[in-house]
This record gives structure tokens, C-alpha cells and sequence, in this order.
């Protein structure tokens, strides 16, 4: 999808740091091919990003006269264009680890305490809306008369059932189930056989890091092999000038072209590559209709235009923008 108007000024910062680390890893290293290469319209602030990507240590600027050549830099630059979100993750990683102790502990004090007991089942009650004594709050937020569902209404015994009553029922009835359930979460941490049973199947700590190691170890492998093959694929098309077939696409897995909803077969712009994550959302949304067929995957004479160590850049006359497809980029691993 092509990021117009509206929605570039929405685009989040490890959003444009992205693009544009994929596209030097895809051996875009002016900014003019840089920025031609990815879906973003605002140059002037394009070279504010890159003068930004500089200061924090992501790409390195060469040469002493325009055009300037950018590089990734090794390892940030690199981590980052395979996976433009690997600060959030480690940052999350690093809370959740701090809070399960914290949340698993006031848990505990809860389940054993009857006073705190009753008063978190009370403000759970509150937070979902619900008052005890006759008169309930359906809506949250401002309220008026409407909001307000009395239990002594004379008249409401001779009415169908409104729809705030059905969501007042429905609510009482999750109340009733909450507390059920934390009243069997305190029953199972008063009882020491339970105790004992998670105990004896839980996990060693010291296994749990050679688990995680063997795990990323087998995905990097994973992907080289995939990068690998994808190489040598693409080399044999590109040297011998072919156009891509649906052969192609299938060896290569996970990459598909795709007919947009609204446009006939064979106009401009009706067809992009997607990876199948991305044609499954687009086409939830109704922007995508179908995969392309064998022999209409002929007919739109995709071409790899470029090719790279690390990356290819596809074109057809029918597509907007050409699409640079990396080789070894974990998101499309099947």
C-alpha cells in the first residue's frame, strides 16, 4: 500500500527509520534512490530523518561531494533494518520481567488477605460500571437520566426488556462469575496439593535459557537457508532476463502478486506484491480481491530490475512503485 496525504503525517518514527534502513539494506545508498525507493513524499523531511539516523549511530554518510553515499552501520544499522522494532521488544521484555514478580506477589497478599480480597472484587465491579443498591450505571462516562436503570421501577415489570437491561443482566452476570473464579483461585492457593502439582511440572530455571538459545539459533538458521535459496533463485531469472512466472513466486514462498479490489485486470495500478500476512489483512479490509493467476502472472511481465546481496527491486508497467523484496527478512518467514 502507498502511504498518501494524511497518513505520512501519522507515519511513527520507527516506522520511517524502517523504510529507510530497508532500503540501503536493499543497496539503495543515495538519498535520491533512497527515497525514490520507499512510499514517503515529504523529501524535505526525509533528509531531516537521515541527518537523524546519522546522529544516532544507524547509517554513516561517505564521500566528500554530492551525491553522498549512505551505509548501514554494523551491528545497529543492520539489527535495525531486519527489525525496525527491536527497541520496543527489548523494552517490553525488560518491564514484563520487572512487573510479573511485582503483579505475582499482589496476587498473592490478595488471595490470602479476605479484606483486600472484598475490595478488589468491589473495584472490579466498579471499573465494569456496576453499583450495588437498587440503581446501576449501564454507561460509563458523562451521565444523564438515561444512564440510570432503577430497581424499583413499578412500571418496568410490564415492559420488554430494554437494551441497557440486557447489558445490566449481562454484567451482574459477570460480576457473579468473577466472583466465582477468584473465589476458587483463593481455594486453589490455600490447597497445598495444587501447590505441590505446579511445583513438580513447572520448568527449571536453568533449562530456560538453553531453551531460548536453541530457539533463536534454529531461526537464524532458518532464515539464512531461506535468504540462501532465495539467492539463487532470483540470480537464475535475473541473469537470463526472464520475466517471473507463478513458479517463481512459489519457490521463492511466502510472496504473492495480488489483484486490488476496484481495479480491472491489466490497468495501472491494479496489482502489488504482498506477503501473505499483508494480503490476509488487506483483503479483510476490502482492498485486496485475489491472488493473481499463473497466466495473468505472465501477462503482468514482473521483471527484477535489480538485484542485490542482500535484496531484489521488481517492476511491472502495471505496478505504481516498484517492490523490493529482501531475502532473508524475518517477517516472511512461513
Amino acid at each position: 500500500m502507498n502511504l498518501k496525504g494524511d497518513k505520512i503525517k501519522k507515519m511513527k518514527d520507527r516506522q520511517l527509520k524502517g523504510i529507510i534502513l530497508k532500503s540501503i539494506l536493499a543497496e539503495n545508498h543515495t538519498s535520491r534512490t533512497i527515497f525514490d525507493s520507499i512510499p514517503y513524499e515529504n523529501y524535505a523531511s526525509f533528509k531531516v530523518e537521515l541527518v537523524n539516523l546519522r546522529k544516532r549511530g544507524y547509517i554513516v554518510k561517505k564521500g566528500e561531494k554530492q551525491p553522498f553515499r549512505y551505509e548501514l552501520t554494523s551491528p545497529k544499522g543492520i539489527e535495525h533494518a531486519n527489525n525496525p522494532n527491536i527497541n520496543k521488544e527489548r523494552f517490553d521484555d525488560l518491564v514484563m520481567r520487572q512487573i510479573k514478580p511485582l503483579a505475582l506477589e499482589m496476587a498473592n497478599k490478595i488471595l490470602n488477605d479476605n479484606e483486600l480480597f472484598n475490595q478488589a472484587v468491589d473495584n472490579k465491579i466498579h471499573s465494569k460500571g456496576l453499583v450495588e443498591g437498587g440503581i446501576t450505571v449501564v454507561q460509563e462516562g458523562d451521565s444523564n437520566p438515561s444512564d440510570f436503570v432503577s430497581g424499583n421501577d413499578e412500571n418496568s415489570e410490564n415492559q420488554d426488556e430494554s437494551e441497557d437491561i440486557k447489558k445490566l443482566k449481562k454484567r451482574l452476570a459477570e460480576k457473579d462469575e468473577m466472583i466465582s473464579d477468584l473465589k476458587c483461585d483463593l481455594k486453589n492457593k490455600e490447597n497445598p496439593v495444587v501447590t505441590m502439582q505446579i511445583r513438580q511440572i513447572s520448568v527449571p530455571v536453568n533449562n530456560q535459557p538453553k531453551q531460548k538459545s536453541s530457539q533463536k539459533s534454529e531461526s537464524k538458521n532458518k532464515q539464512r537457508e531461506l535468504a540462501e535459496s532465495r539467492y539463487k533463485l532470483c540470480k537464475h531469472f535475473y541473469e537470463n532476463k526472464l520475466y517471473l512466472t507463478g513458479d517463481f513466486f512459489r519457490k521463492y514462498l511466502n510472496m504473492s502478486p495480488v489483484l486490488l479490489s476496484g481495479k480491472m485486470l491489466l490497468n495501472k495500478g491494479s496489482v502489488e506484491i504482498l506477503n501473505h500476512a499483508e494480503f490476509k489483512r488487506e483483503q479483510e479490509r476490502k482492498h485486496a480481491k485475489a491472488l493473481l493467476k499463473d497466466e495473468d502472472i505472465l501477462k503482468y511481465k514482473f521483471k527484477i530490475a535489480k538485484m542485490g546481496k542482500n535484496s531484489i527491486t521488481v517492476e511491472s508497467d502495471k505496478m505504481l512503485k516498484p517492490k523490493v523484496m529482501i531475502f532473508g527478512d524475518a517477517s516472511l518467514l512461513i
